[in-house]
């Protein structure tokens, strides 16, 4: 029986090449996207399930102050974690990672500036699953000198020599001995590394490390025992904390967060690494799902409309015995032969496309589709569900014809005329409308984010990070300041701490009353600047001066209050006003004055409100080097600022950026959104046209000799073509009625992530509908006119 429906659904795809064709290349299109979507999607959620114990793995975060203004840290004080393992029973073990930024690596001839270079824990291998390929994971560290590295890291030092027992420098005193060598890390984690050192050797680096009072740079691991609960765990930590740093526990809070959740949840501005967005997990899945169903419609549609034809063959089968039964089996048995080689298809499609699709966004995958189990269940899943649901529709209706009606001739009611047909392509051009609103939306916000005024001008501005020096910052800026200014062509220099694209925050306490305790406080964004960044990036002063090195006093004790910071401190007249922050001796606060009040600028993404924050003169405190520069010479100017840097910073390389592309880098995982919308809108609305082809197809079968007498009586072509558009028209209306306001909803509820946002304008939608409304009459069009153009004598001999 089988064998018998295979040959009959063959005949009927050979019979029929272009309804096959339509039909299976559709579906491979739909299927092809929905993989990649599928791909895309099990990608960002198999971050960290790398680790075997990573449903049981907390980092241990830091929340300083209270409210909206809140800093939120992933680095934890360094003493937290031993003392955790070792008073909490429900802490199995725990791991630290400080990361020193750049570290230079020699060996021999060779030298490298590493960016991988971690400080951590000897129970790390307990912990985390990064398998050793040499050395003993219970005790990777001999000594304080050990290093564990990886295994391109060996490699690319040692070739193909044993890299245990070599010696390699860190820096240019600290000679290191690899003790285990580790497999590479894979990259659907964010706890990437290429050296390990022994914690216990920060101590060098970092005097009076480990520390109660110092967070911010230590991230803390805990592996937990089964069956704790994160709100047990966390009452425990700040009880342990409060017992331990005492009157910084009241406005320092101490909660967890699972490890498998930091990369898509985590709402922790200072994090480490890149991070992914969990609502774009939920939007692509709609996507892939609205894709699918588009692709199953077709299919759908294309076999109501062709029932007419079929029903002689039904009629005849249910003559000879067929049941009803047996004559859905036969349907459902060409669905899902027809759904099978669409998979097939598709799957090429996969191999040839996902690359592409992979390089043009710059997107790595972690894990390739033969070792994701969530790739073969979405292959089998679709297979069957597109195959069943395609299939059963199209089945009831062509097994239900009688017998004796469809022989006789007597007529049929016309598929085409069914509600079904009709919903199913209005659903199409709903979904159609959608999606290509959505996509411009996207488009329209992030160019409203990146050419949003914020307040400074980062037009030629070069970003140069600055890094530590053993001797302090200050002194190595003035000299470098110095010599960067000779070059004509630089208009300006100013160091920073932070300015919008750099991931850094800096929270202080400040207070109009000095004997304020710490619970009184206001917490407030402390930004390091130099006198010159206020003029120098077009900040604007709306009352007071500006910086100066003209008052002797503003390098130590003066402030500049943004406007937001005036209001939280509900000053009426801020000029001249003494606050009260960190930095007097023996750890008390010191006395400063606000000698101006700037005009808020940004220093986040346009996501967050404009938080408060005052400026000060700290020249240990820049992070980032500002420079001003002349358009028509950068080149020669970047050329004057690589010399200087290689003269005054040998031992650090040069890393630099624009301000405009750094601030354009807050965006790039809408820029993301962007372009996979775009993509994958247009697959939708390719494969929508290629439905509607296939239907105008057939009404130029079934109106063929209609419309030849129509011509005969005396109709003209464009009367034809309105005639035979007014459906689609009519269907158009219908959809672009529900599509507003669903996609209206959607981008409404996207936008609200931002604390600065477009407005939604009508002409997206109508721009949308436009759209999906001239490409489904050009489709539907270049059949009406070959149809309204046959000579009507050929019309009426048709049949």
């Amino acid at each position: 029986m089988l064998k018998n429906y295979l040959k009959i659904t063959f005949r009927n795809l050979f019979r029929h090449k272009v309804f096959s064709f339509i039909n299976i290349f559709g579906l491979a299109i739909g299927i092809t996207a929905v993989l990649m979507i599928t791909m895309y999607v099990s990608n960002e959620l198999s971050y960290e399930s790398v680790h075997e114990n990573g449903d049981r793995i907390y980092r241990v975060n830091v929340k300083l102050g209270n409210g909206d203004q809140a800093m939120k840290m992933a680095g934890a004080m360094a003493a937290l974690g031993p003392a955790a393992a070792a008073e909490i029973p429900e802490v199995k073990k725990a791991v630290r990672f400080v990361s020193p930024g750049e570290m230079k690596i020699s060996f021999m001839d060779k030298e490298f500036i590493e960016t991988k270079f971690r400080y951590t824990d000897p129970s790390v291998f307990q912990v985390f699953t990064f398998p050793l390929v040499e050395g003993d994971k219970t005790n990777p560290f001999p000594n304080v000198n050990s290093v564990v590295i990886t295994e391109s890291t060996a490699k690319k030092l040692f070739g193909s020599a044993n890299a245990i027992g070599k010696i390699l420098r860190a820096g240019d005193t600290k000679d290191l001995v690899v003790s285990a060598v580790a497999k590479d890390i894979q990259l659907n984690t964010r706890l990437q590394w290429n050296y390990l050192v022994p914690i216990e050797s920060y101590r060098s680096v970092q005097p009076g490390f480990p520390s109660w009072n110092q967070f911010g740079d230590c991230f803390t691991y805990l592996l937990l025992n089964d069956g704790v609960s994160s709100s047990q765990l966390d009452a425990k930590l700040n009880r342990l904390f409060e017992k331990n740093a005492g009157g910084l526990s009241s406005i320092l809070k101490l909660h967890t967060m699972k490890l498998t959740d930091i990369y898509l949840r985590s709402d922790i501005s200072s994090d480490i690494g890149h991070k992914g967005n969990i609502t774009y997990i939920y939007l692509f899945s709609v996507v892939a799902f609205l894709i699918l169903l588009i692709a199953s419609f077709n299919f759908i549609n294309l076999s109501t409309v062709r029932s007419v034809q079929r029903s002689k063959e039904v009629g005849l089968k249910k003559v000879l015995g067929a049941s009803r039964f047996g004559l859905i089996k036969q349907f459902l048995s060409e669905s899902f032969l027809v759904t099978f080689i669409s998979v097939v298809l598709s799957l090429i499609l996969f191999q040839f496309l996902n690359p592409v699709l992979c390089e043009f966004l710059k997107y790595k995958i972690a894990i390739s589709n033969f070792e994701n189990a969530y790739f073969y269940l979405s292959v089998i899943g679709i297979t069957l569900l597109v195959g069943f649901a395609s299939g059963i529709f199209p089945a009831l209706i062509l097994s239900r014809f009688n017998p004796i009606e469809t022989l006789k001739g007597i007529s049929i009611p016309n598929s085409g005329r069914l509600p079904v047909r009709k919903t199913l392509v209005i659903a199409q051009l709903v979904i159609s409308i959608f999606l290509i609103s959505c996509t411009i939306a996207v488009f329209q916000q992030l160019n409203y984010l990146k050419n949003a005024d914020l307040g400074l001008d980062k037009s030629n501005v070069v970003l140069l990070d600055f890094p530590a020096s053993p001797n302090g910052r200050a002194a190595k800026y003035e000299i470098l300041k110095d010599k960067l200014l000779l070059e004509p062509s630089i208009k300006g220099v100013s160091g920073v701490y932070t300015l919008p694209g750099i991931n850094s925050q800096d929270n202080q306490s400040i207070s109009l009353l000095k004997s304020s305790e710490l619970s009184d406080s206001k917490m407030i964004r402390a930004i390091g600047v130099d006198f010159d960044f206020v003029s120098m990036m077009g900040a604007k002063i709306i009352s007071g001066r500006n910086f100066s090195r003209e008052y002797e006093t503003d390098k130590n004790s003066a402030v500049l209050l943004n406007e937001s910071a005036v209001k939280m401190l509900a000053l009426k007249n801020a000029v001249g006003t003494s606050v009260y922050i960190p930095g007097g001796k023996n750890n008390s606060v010191r006395e400063v004055r606000v000698v101006g009040v700037v005009k808020n600028f940004n220093i986040e993404s346009l996501r967050n409100e404009i938080v408060p924050y005052f400026l000060y003169i700290n020249p240990e405190r820049f992070i980032t080097i500002a420079i001003k520069i002349d358009n028509e010479n950068r080149e020669k100017t970047l050329t004057h600022i690589k010399s200087v840097w290689a003269e005054i910073m040998p031992d650090k390389k040069i890393d630099y950026t624009f301000f405009d592309e750094s601030y354009a880098g807050l965006y790039t995982s809408e820029e993301k959104l962007g372009e996979l919308f775009t993509i994958f809108s247009s697959l939708a609305v390719f494969t929508a046209c290629l439905g509607l082809f296939g239907l105008s197809l057939f009404m130029t079968i079934v109106k063929t000799k209609e419309i030849g007498i129509r011509k005969v009586l005396g109709a003209n072509i464009p009367g034809i073509m309105i005639m035979l558009n007014r459906d689609y028209i009519k269907w158009f209306v219908v959809a672009f009625l529900i599509a507003c306001p669903i996609a209206w909803y959607t981008i409404d509820k996207w936008l609200h992530e931002f604390a600065y946002r477009m407005n939604i304008n009508w002409w997206i939608f109508f721009l949308s509908g436009g759209i999906v409304l001239s490409l489904a009459l050009l489709t539907v069009t270049f059949q009406v006119i070959r149809l309204a153009t046959i000579n009507p004598v050929e019309s009426l001999r048709y049949e």
